[in-house]
């Protein structure tokens, strides 16, 4: 079974904050001067060549999870901690056209270690996404999701959990410390039960000269223990029912 189910769910989730039943939410971002990235929804036939080159098949993935996508990378392909560069290299007929940006620094550490383990095995064994699948920007600068009011984050974050339903985890393994305190968060209040690993600094961070190559380091030691490691216990499930807003419309 693909993956493909996700990027069906991310398309109504956006219509259902913009335009649906929860439309209260985008027009209280407008209204905020924050707008929401749409790299997913321009490139949104990217998104699916993607998933079906890669992310086939149902096993149990380490996940990688970031905060949200940036202006750049995933703000214009659509796609977690990849930018065109990347898929460049990754799928045929991608190139740096009609001015995007091509290079991202996230995305190039990322594909650094990408490159370590070889496409095929990185992607058959982890899954790459962010606690908000969408970013945000206000007066053109990144706005991350954490800095919205509580009800938007729980928005956000409830249709995080339900991704992470159909992604069935063997683990997710945070990216910084506001990440990492987000899962905690959504682990105690019963809206997710997957387990979280341990936390890995964000591929922004070290993506620096004098950082990389030892980042880079823990990153390939970290994904080959947990590749070969057993799933963890308990399986991921939600804890929804009783939350508000957690429907996919």
């Amino acid at each position: 079974m693909s993956l493909e189910a996700v990027i069906e769910a991310k398309r109504r989730f956006y219509r259902r904050i913009t335009v649906g039943q929860e439309r209260h939410i985008g027009e209280a971002l407008r209204r905020d001067g924050i707008d929401i990235l749409d790299g997913f929804l321009r490139e949104i036939e990217l998104v699916r060549a993607f998933f079906r080159a890669y992310y086939a098949g149902s096993a149990p993935r380490v996940v990688i999870c970031g905060i949200n996508p940036g202006r750049y990378g995933a703000g214009q392909t659509g796609l977690p901690f990849l930018d065109f560069h990347t898929l460049g290299r990754l799928l045929e007929g991608v190139c740096d056209m009609d001015g995007r940006k091509g290079r991202e620094r996230s995305a190039a550490f990322v594909a650094s270690v990408i490159d370590h383990f070889g496409p095929r095995r990185f992607f058959d064994n982890v899954y790459l996404t962010n606690l908000s699948w969408f970013g945000f920007v206000r007066q053109g600068r990144n706005w991350n999701h954490d800095r919205l009011a509580p009800e938007i984050q729980h928005v956000l974050h409830a249709d995080f959990c339900r991704e992470m339903s159909l992604v069935r985890p063997k683990v997710i393994l945070p990216t910084g410390r506001s990440v990492e305190e987000g899962l905690d968060r959504l682990r105690e209040g019963g809206m997710l039960t997957c387990p979280v690993g341990p936390r890995l600094n964000h591929p922004n961070y070290c993506a620096f000269p004098t950082r990389v190559a030892a980042e880079r380091r823990l990153y390939i030691e970290t994904l080959t223990r947990l590749m070969s490691d057993p799933p963890m216990e308990p399986k991921c499930h939600l804890g929804l029912e009783s939350q508000p807003n957690a429907g996919w419309a």
